[in-house]
């Protein structure tokens, strides 16, 4: 991800002071799509005379942009501005400040001071990896694509603090396999340590319960050899009738 930020202080409270960017491909060429045409962190009035510090993140592509307008679906708490998601073809960014749009009396300036473009590491640029049943619920019922290729069977439970929550029942039924959850493909960086984790109870210390995953090259294609055939975490029986978390690295 990358902050971009500035500060601004302003003697008129009609100018519209903004803050943003634009995208350009590798050939150099501005991306000048709908969401990214003429992209803000900030475009509004009512600054005051005091120094205020103005930021948004741009994050990685990968995140999830479901309205399809260019702004990530969650905005970080840790931003003032709105936060947006590259585009898959960018390459290079200018930013980009400046007012508009005042009284026209010609009596107020706006100053602007200390812009800023930094890489940064955030909390959202994992948003793609919460997949927490509550938001498949939210995503289902909006209509708009969910995060499972195979989806969750799912039900109501008390969770360890005492919040009702949505959770993935897996039902016994025969004595073979029962109902599973499998993630859409998930982004990852080779470069980085990846946790991958599940909370688990059972009413059968029989039942075998699994957390595992599978790995994909930069195709699509599933790398099913040797020990990346059927990789697991967890794949063990005896869980008792409380809630344990369970977890791996890669």
């Amino acid at each position: 991800a990358y902050e971009f930020s500035i500060y601004i202080a302003s003697t008129g409270r009609d100018l519209h002071n903004y803050l943003g960017f634009f995208a350009f491909d590798c050939t150099k060429t501005r991306i000048s799509t709908t969401q990214w045409n003429n992209p803000y962190f900030k475009d509004t009035k009512n600054d005051g005379s005091s120094w205020k510090r103005w930021s948004g993140y741009i994050l990685p592509s990968y995140i999830p942009d479901y309205n399809n307008n260019g702004l990530a679906d969650h905005q970080s708490s840790e931003t003032n501005g709105r936060d947006w998601i590259w585009s898959e073809k960018a390459c290079y960014v200018r930013l980009r400040f400046g007012s508009c749009y005042g009284d026209g009396l010609g009596s107020d300036r706006t100053n602007f001071v200390f812009p800023s473009v930094k890489e940064v590491t955030t909390a959202t640029d994992l948003l793609e990896e919460r997949l927490d049943y509550l938001e498949y619920y939210k995503i289902l019922n909006i209509r708009i694509p969910g995060r499972w290729s195979e989806k969750p069977n799912v039900g109501g439970a008390v969770f360890v603090n005492g919040q009702t929550t949505y959770v993935h029942k897996s039902v016994e039924s025969g004595t073979s396999c029962y109902q599973w959850a499998v993630s859409q493909k998930l982004r990852i960086d080779r470069t980085r340590k990846h946790e991958f984790s599940v909370w688990i109870m059972s009413t059968g210390k029989d039942i075998h319960n699994y957390l595992g995953f599978f790995v994909y090259d930069k195709m699509g294609n599933h790398i099913n050899t040797g020990t990346l055939r059927n990789p697991y975490f967890k794949w063990s029986n005896n869980d008792p009738p409380e809630w344990v978390r369970w977890n791996g690295f890669i």
